[in-house]
């Protein structure tokens, strides 16, 4: 996060400190902000900084799935991640918002890290049989295949390419003609 951006942010949890939003836009920030960071190191205490708020969020509003899911992202830098109580919150998150892939693949990817596979299956089973899953669904694939995470992530920037690539459908017989772009 950007030093006014964190300023700001500062401002409306000092206005407003138990309001959710700002809660995940203070979490998330510090997330997004170590994701950007060059040295290990410089990460792992940006990830750690947004822990506070996001457990904060989540005890305000215990139907929201996003703090909990930015909480296990920040989580993620750990060593020992996932424990038993990182499990537990993933879980959550994913129940939820069942619907919401990216909750079913850092579910999934953390049961395969546990050892636990045919949990891993039912978690990811939605995503891969989604039609609509695209990139989601062949990180899944790649991962219960047992590829590693960066293998799997290059399966699904693959997918997006082809995706892209594929030309659009034919318009059906006696649809209405679209105007040129």
């Amino acid at each position: 996060m950007w030093p006014e951006g964190e300023a700001i942010v500062r401002t409306l949890l000092a206005a407003r400190p138990d309001d959710v939003e700002n809660l995940l836009m203070a979490g998330t920030g510090q997330i997004l902000a170590g994701m950007r960071e060059r040295e290990p190191e410089d990460r792992v205490v940006r990830f750690r900084a947004a822990r506070p708020h996001l457990g904060k969020a989540y005890a305000l509003d215990k139907e929201d799935f996003r703090p909990l899911y930015a909480y296990a992202l920040a989580r993620s830098v750990e060593p020992e991640f996932p424990t038993d109580n990182d499990m537990t919150v993933l879980l959550e998150a994913r129940a939820l918002a069942p619907s919401v892939q990216e909750n079913a693949l850092r579910a999934g990817l953390a049961l395969l890290k546990k050892g636990r596979l045919e949990d891993a299956r039912r978690v990811l089973a939605p995503v891969i049989n989604n039609p609509h899953a695209g990139a989601f669904a062949a990180q899944a694939r790649a991962l219960l295949a047992g590829r590693s995470e960066a293998e799997a992530q290059a399966a699904a920037k693959a997918a997006e390419a082809e995706e892209a690539a594929e030309p659009a459908s034919p318009p059906r017989p006696g649809a209405p003609a679209q105007p040129a772009a």
